[in-house]
């Protein structure tokens, strides 16, 4: 008969429950084999299922739990350094004043936990995966993005060092967690409570910290490069020595030259240009090749952009009050929300872009995205606007002389005072004066 090599004798396809009385064993045999005794022996409950088991306080140093079902056991002040829990279910488990430093939690669920005041030291928390029986019936565990902890409590959690790149936090409770040096880079962190957490030295480049409450949360020498936050926040937080926008504007460069690489090999070489946040203000990107670049909330004012290529750009919700627009191509980009207030887009091109298809009849236009965009003051002379999505914008001011605006969507747009001398409409679609204030057509 074959058996399973944990020493308990039962096959990890048949007979994988174990009774109380038979964990505990188990348990003695471990302590003996940490303690060198003889007829010690390692706990390997590998493809177990354990759930609802309780292991309050118990010494599971080094055991061997990997893709176990331990759902909602509880491991409250239990003792797991260095243990293997790769791929392990650990959903709804209380792990409270738990001791997980250095343990191997790669591709684990923890969903619904409660790891209040545990020790996650060093622990290694990214994606892993667990193949498990036969050719004919075999079933994959784990996770290809980190540790699943969402739902769970995690507030006073000693996180130093712990390796939790692209692990799921959304609104997980964090208050007063020490994550220092921990990585959490591409973490998804949306909604997570911060407060009081210390983040100092962490790495959170490309996380999503938005919605995240930081309220004194200590960022001294933390990494935000390309982290998604609303920098609003981070004034309730204790920056200390951190400089959010220096890493970015001393990579950003590099990053520019990385994208047109991209963009001239067909993605086969450099790299997209990906950027959420940051200061780049009165930046020099005259002519730049940016086209399908992501920029969203950057504060571009002032910025130089005059005959930059920006097509299918993302530059949603991006500062760029008082930039020098003059002849960009920002055919079917992306400027939800942005502020664009005394702008300079002279002779620019917000046309569709349009997007080969499989057949002659299926190519599809992607028209300019401008839906909110204030362009209080702007001066669009000349730009072409051929079917842009204006609905919503601010164009009070505005100057519009020459410009084309045929099949441009302008359902509540306001064109206050704007100077629409020459413009171009579809037949009808003029905007009429709003309240009596003055549109020049002349």
């Amino acid at each position: 008969m074959n058996t399973s090599q944990n020493g308990s004798g039962a096959s990890p396809k048949t007979g994988n429950v174990l009774s109380p009385q038979q964990l505990y064993r188990l348990i003695d045999l471990h302590s003996a084999w940490l303690a060198a005794r003889p007829g010690g022996q390692r706990l390997d409950l590998s493809l177990r299922r354990l759930e609802g088991a309780d292991l309050t306080g118990a010494d599971l140093r080094r055991a061997k739990f990997s893709g176990a079902n331990l759902a909602s056991s509880i491991f409250s002040g239990a003792l797991l350094r260095d243990a293997d829990l790769y791929a392990a279910n650990l959903d709804g488990a209380d792990l409270a004043n738990a001791d997980l430093g250095s343990s191997d939690l790669r591709g684990a669920n923890m969903r619904d936990a409660r790891l209040n005041n545990a020790a996650l030291r060093n622990a290694d928390c990214r994606d892993g995966h667990l193949l498990t029986g036969d050719a004919m019936a075999a079933r994959a565990l784990g996770s290809s993005q980190g540790v699943d902890f969402s739902g769970s409590e995690m507030t006073g959690i000693d996180g130093r060092g712990a390796r939790m790149r692209k692990c799921q936090l959304r609104g997980v409770n964090l208050h007063k967690a020490d994550l220092r040096n921990a990585d959490l880079s591409a973490a998804d962190l949306s909604g997570a409570d911060l407060t009081e957490a210390d983040l100092r030295d962490t790495d959170l480049s490309g996380a999503n910290l938005m919605d995240a409450r930081v309220d004194g949360a200590h960022l001294a020498g933390a990494c935000l490069k390309n982290a998604q936050i609303d920098e609003s926040r981070l004034a309730r937080a204790d920056l200390a020595t951190l400089a959010v926008t220096t890493d970015v504007a001393a990579s950003f460069a590099a990053q520019v030259t990385a994208h047109r690489v991209w963009m001239q090999s067909s993605g086969r070489e450099g790299a997209r240009l990906e950027l959420y946040g940051g200061d780049l203000r009165g930046a020099e990107l005259n002519d730049a090749l940016l086209c399908a670049a992501i920029l969203r909330r950057v504060d571009l004012s002032g910025a130089h952009l005059a005959r930059a290529q920006l097509q299918m750009a993302d530059l949603s919700e991006s500062v760029l009050a008082g930039a020098h627009l003059e002849e960009a191509v920002l055919n079917g980009a992306s400027l939800l929300r942005a502020d664009l207030r005394k702008a300079v887009l002279r002779r620019a091109s917000l046309d569709r872009m349009h997007i080969p298809g499989r057949a002659p009849k299926a190519n599809a236009v992607w028209p300019a995205n401008l839906v909110g965009a204030n362009l209080v003051g702007a001066d669009l002379s000349g730009a072409n606007l051929r079917g842009a999505n204006l609905v919503h914008a601010d164009l009070t001011d505005a100057v519009l002389r020459s410009a084309v605006l045929i099949e441009a969507r302008i359902h509540k747009a306001c064109f206050d005072r704007a100077d629409l001398a020459a413009a171009k409409w579809s037949p009808g679609s003029e905007p009429a004066p709003a309240g009596g204030r003055g549109i020049t057509k002349n």
